[in-house]
């Protein structure tokens, strides 16, 4: 059985992006206050605060970030990275830091991958680092005005103790194509727990 690179790449890829592109947030809605009526009002309605799903994290531009609890946040947080089939997400929190885990499957074969063919597989590899960077930075938007740290760890399903990428609060610290020369176990047993 001959495995084709290319297609692994692209999975891998397709992976990512509905993880980064499709998590679930909840928004807050009044009840009876979106309907199929066309009419604007000019007073508030009134109702029962209920909750609404969206695919996206366009919402999240919606918030009154200003003014969301840690709570609230935290909530935002949990439910924007809920497993699904294409990925293992676990999140905790600390006092003063939140670790974001990611698992995907194969992306220690896709860095493998990277490392032997850099010249076809390393756009597309730095296009998934910028990806999780991206990712970190908008959830570290939302923490920052706590005083709170964000880190994002990416891993393998096979071997959650391997960091494959590490960011934080919105900046690139560690990817295992690129920063071959830093020790990620060190990494590891640095997590703050």
């Amino acid at each position: 059985m001959t495995i084709n690179k290319k297609l692994v790449a692209t999975s891998a890829l397709a992976i990512m992006m509905s993880l980064v592109l499709a998590p679930t947030v909840k928004a807050y809605a009044i009840d009876g206050s979106i309907s199929g009526s066309s009419e604007e009002s000019s007073e508030p309605v009134t109702g029962i605060v209920t909750e609404e799903e969206s695919s996206t994290l366009d919402n999240l531009d919606d918030l009154d970030m200003e003014n969301l609890t840690l709570d609230q946040v935290k909530e935002i947080t949990r439910e924007s990275l809920k497993s699904d089939e294409t990925a293992d997400c676990e999140v905790t929190f600390g006092e003063d830091f939140v670790n974001i885990d990611v698992a995907f499957d194969d992306m220690a074969m896709l860095a493998d991958m990277v490392k032997e063919d850099s010249a076809t597989y390393k756009e597309t590899w730095d296009y998934i680092v910028d990806t999780m960077v991206a990712t970190n930075e908008v959830y570290y938007n939302m923490y920052k005005k706590f005083g709170i740290d964000v880190n994002l760890y990416v891993f393998d399903k096979k071997d959650t103790e391997k960091i494959i990428i590490y960011c934080k609060n919105g900046q690139k610290v560690y990817d295992c194509v690129n920063d071959s020369d830093m020790d990620a176990d060190m990494l590891y047993k640095a997590r703050r727990k």
